[in-house]
């Protein structure tokens, strides 16, 4: 394949990641963007010299784009990923794969019918620090799984941000928990979960969601997710996770702010993981990322982020929203 023709559908803050990346790869040539925004949509586009659109479709529509980035918000992702999929795009999708296991159901029908790559923009596979300990689990290091705490908490501006469209477990939850699937890799049968709602309670959501999952082979899973850390916290993501197997355990802290600068006016945490800039070059998770996206296009190899474990985290925090709203387990049948 010559030059891959890129479209980017949503020129948000990951739209915007998304472009800039794509820019400082020689096998790919960014020629549309589409944004209802267009300040947003030619802060992506210009610097490429790429063509601006505010329907999406008309991005989709053009032969010269064989790829799309489809960042749109989590709820928005449906239509354009099946539209997408007809059209004979590749598809980028910023996680997660939908809020709603039908329309993740269509969907995945959508990318089966067409026979395209779909990867789900799971970033916790292109994080050094998460990618690292499930190679070393891949390759036996620690046994068998036998329990996981996973917790993954952000300040209450990140509820606030969204104004009730989407949730706690949809938003941060589902990192932790397609990891985990990812990690072990067989049927959950049993999810239980129990949530509160304080500081969020106006906008209909919950603060904070305990979710304990359980696995076919008796394994079982608990994590924290929250939206509460006060504003002043001097670190905007506060993420653990324990693996305990038969021979051995991992253990990946995000805790500590690594880089900050502290003035009399504010502490600044800089993101020296996802989307730092080096240069005014893009480095980190999410520049590997949309390389590795680039990669399967080109070569054809399969996704780090399975299609099946992208779904399955759809059915699991639809399941646990379920538990929490009625306070008893959610038996899970194996996905078809």
């Amino acid at each position: 394949m010559n030059q891959i023709g890129i479209g980017v559908i949503a020129a948000g803050q990951m739209g915007q990641r998304h472009a800039n990346v794509y820019r400082q790869l020689p096998e790919v040539q960014l020629r549309a963007v589409a944004d209802l925004n267009p300040q947003a949509a030619h802060a992506a586009a210009d610097p490429a010299g790429a063509d601006v659109y505010s329907d999406w479709h008309d991005v989709l529509a053009r032969d010269d784009v064989q790829a799309v980035s489809i960042c749109l918000p989590d709820w928005d992702h449906r239509d354009a990923v099946i539209a997408a999929a007809k059209a004979g795009k590749y598809i980028l999708l910023e996680k997660p794969l939908a809020i709603d296991v039908a329309d993740a159901d269509d969907m995945v029908a959508a990318v089966k019918r067409a026979g395209i790559t779909l990867l789900v923009g799971h970033t916790l596979h292109f994080d050094p620090r998460y990618a690292m300990p499930l190679a070393d689990y891949r390759r036996g290091a620690i046994g068998d799984i036998i329990h996981v705490f996973a917790r993954r908490n952000n300040p209450i501006t990140s509820a606030e941000k969204f104004e009730g469209n989407t949730t706690v477990l949809q938003f941060l939850g589902i990192h932790d928990i397609e990891y985990v699937l990812s990690m072990l890799d067989e049927p959950v049968v049993r999810v239980t979960a129990e949530s509160h709602q304080v500081l969020a309670a106006d906008l209909g959501i919950d603060d904070a969601v305990f979710t304990l999952v359980k696995f076919a082979s008796g394994a079982v899973a608990s994590f924290e997710h929250a939206w509460t850390l006060p504003v002043q916290t001097y670190r905007a993501l506060d993420a653990r996770l324990d693996a305990v197997g038969t021979q051995g355990m991992l253990r990946i802290d995000c805790a500590p702010a690594t880089s900050m600068t502290i003035s009399q006016q504010e502490v600044e945490t800089h993101d020296t993981w996802y989307g730092p800039t080096l240069d005014e070059d893009y480095v980190g998770a999410i520049f590997h990322e949309v390389k590795h996206f680039v990669d399967c296009v080109r070569t054809g190899k399969e996704p780090a982020v399975k299609l099946s474990h992208a779904y399955e985290a759809v059915r699991v925090v639809d399941a646990a929203q379920q538990s929490a709203a009625s306070g008893r387990p959610v038996s899970l049948a194996a996905s078809k």
